[in-house]
């Protein structure tokens, strides 16, 4: 009887321990107010917000005072100073060149399909080349350049593709108010630059006018200016020169030392080291480039309205001189030949020698003198 009491009694306090133990839960768990847990670092990796700038990247700013104090005239000399960009101050080439002037950063975008986006204002710009279409910043004046920022950080997030290495934006005045003249000339041997700017603005109430043009000039560079010989034999090295002559060098039968010309009797040694020839004469290292670029913009706010209009206009003309071809080792037939259809009318043997074929060399630049130029690129 005793042992049957104990036992219930027991029972009993345990269920109300356990019946109490689950209210007094509930009662906490209704009257305890909600714990926040805490919130993880969220990183930006792009954004279109104005103003804001992702997260960890280091943007590197080129203001008008950089600009001043560099003295560059072109954007390539402006930029030609900024690490992160691997390919400004180049000289200017030929509309060939697939890059022009255009930027890359770390190297990456000089290819067809560029990993660097060149933009103006925001917005991008024409594309140009042939081989590539890249964008050619330096149809911007530079006077009309307020800053120049370059994202060395991956941004095709927001840009694409074409922004896996960077962007870089170059930054135009809004506005300016008065008159600005710039000139710079250099020279060097057989070489000579020029450069001339203009800025001018007005400004008046709630709106503004600004007109910016730069004209600019390089000469080419003649290569002959510069080497004239491609035989390095005299300082240790070897002889580069050829046998593509003007007028044509002539062995007989392929097997002779050369003839200078069809009317000369003596000889020249075949060796590599006695070639005499190169093509030096008719080509340039650089070439004679002309720009002339302007930019014009008006602006006019209405309220809560603001209308503002960019207009960008640029004109580049290139002139190179190169060497104008080679024919390297041509077999000419003349009369005897066994094939008579092969028989060159205008066969010479060189005095003395009788034979039915010859190989020539012969170099083509001597057809035409770098006095003339082409059509208009005068």
């Amino acid at each position: 009887m005793k042992l049957s009491h104990h036992l219930k009694t027991t029972g009993s306090i345990f269920g109300v321990l356990a019946a109490s133990s689950f209210t007094s839960g509930l009662a906490q768990a209704q009257t305890t107010p909600e714990v926040a847990l805490p919130t993880e670092q969220v990183v930006v990796t792009g954004t279109s917000i104005r103003g804001v700038a992702p997260v960890g990247a280091n943007l590197i700013t080129v203001g008008q005072q950089d600009i001043e104090k560099q003295g560059g005239q072109t954007l390539d000399e402006v930029l030609k100073s900024v690490p992160a960009l691997s390919d400004m101050g180049q000289a200017g080439q030929s509309q060939h060149n697939s890059t022009y002037f255009s930027p890359n950063i770390h190297q990456l975008g000089g290819s067809s399909s560029s990993s660097t986006l060149v933009i103006m204002d925001g917005m991008r710009l024409p594309l140009g080349g042939t081989s590539h279409s890249q964008p050619d910043p330096s149809m911007i004046p530079v006077v009309a350049i307020q800053r120049v920022e370059v994202l060395a950080d991956g941004s095709s997030s927001i840009y694409g593709s074409d922004a896996v290495a960077g962007v870089v934006n170059f930054i135009t005045r809004s506005s300016y108010d008065g008159l600005q003249l710039t000139a710079e000339a250099g020279e060097a041997a057989n070489y000579n630059k020029l450069n001339a700017s203009l800025l001018w603005g007005t400004n008046w109430d709630h709106g503004g006018v600004m007109f910016a043009f730069q004209h600019s000039y390089l000469s080419d560079l003649a290569l002959n200016t510069r080497v004239s010989t491609y035989n390095f034999i005299p300082e240790g090295g070897t002889n580069q020169n050829n046998f593509n002559c003007s007028p044509a060098t002539i062995q007989i039968a392929g097997v002779t030392n050369y003839y200078p010309s069809a009317t000369s009797a003596a000889t020249i040694s075949s060796a590599q080291a006695d070639a005499p020839c190169n093509q030096i004469n008719g080509t340039d290292l650089l070439p004679k480039e002309t720009r002339d670029n302007a930019l014009a913009r008006f602006t006019q706010d209405f309220g809560n309205l603001t209308l503002s209009t960019t207009v960008l206009v640029a004109n580049r003309k290139d002139v190179s001189f190169s060497e104008g071809g080679t024919i390297s080792g041509a077999t000419v037939f003349g009369p005897g030949s066994a094939n008579p259809a092969q028989i060159n009318p205008f066969y010479v043997n060189p005095p003395g020698v009788t034979a039915t074929k010859q190989t020539i060399r012969f170099d083509a630049d001597g057809l035409v003198p770098r006095s003339v130029s082409p059509q208009g690129a005068a």
